[in-house]
C-alpha cells in the first residue's frame, strides 16, 4: 500500500446520447506524477454531468488505498467542478444526490480540493472512459 501525502485524481466521465451509455475513466498519481492506478469502467445509462459525478465517487472510494490526507481532484468538467466548490449551487434532484454522495466521502480525507482543468489536459482519463464506453 503506497500512502501518499498529496494523491492527484484525474477523473472523467462520457455518456454516448446524454443520457445514454455512459463511462467514467480515472488515473491516480502520486506527488512526483507517478501513475499508481486507473480505472475505466461502463456504468449503465447517465447524462455527462451524472457520469462525472460517478467518477469522482468512484475515485473517492478507491482513493484510500493510496492516502487519507490530501486529495488533488483535476476535471474538464467546469460545472461538476463549480458545484463542488460551491461557485453553483445544486438544484437538480439527482444532481442533489450525487453531490451529497461526494460530500459524504470526502470526510475521510485530510482535505479534497476539486480544479478545472481544459480537455486536453485531461485527455488520458477521458480516453479510458471512452474506450469503456467502445468496448462495452
Amino acid at each position: 500500500m503506497v500512502l501518499c501525502e498529496n494523491l492527484h485524481i484525474h477523473t472523467d466521465g462520457a455518456s454516448r446520447g446524454n443520457p445514454g451509455k455512459a463511462a467514467i475513466g480515472i488515473i491516480f498519481y502520486d506527488e512526483k506524477r507517478n501513475e499508481l492506478d486507473k480505472q475505466a469502467e461502463c456504468i449503465g445509462i447517465a447524462t455527462n454531468n451524472e457520469a462525472e459525478y460517478r467518477a469522482i465517487i468512484t475515485a473517492l472510494e478507491m482513493a484510500a488505498k493510496y492516502s487519507r490526507k490530501n486529495l488533488l481532484f483535476f476535471s474538464d468538467s467546469e460545472f461538476v467542478v463549480k458545484q463542488l466548490t460551491g461557485l453553483y449551487s445544486v438544484k437538480d434532484e439527482r444532481m442533489r444526490k450525487l453531490y451529497n454522495m461526494v460530500k459524504s466521502g470526502e470526510s475521510m480525507y485530510a482535505s479534497v480540493k476539486y480544479n478545472h482543468i481544459m480537455r486536453e489536459e485531461n485527455r488520458q482519463a477521458d480516453a479510458l472512459a471512452n474506450a469503456a464506453l467502445d468496448s462495452a
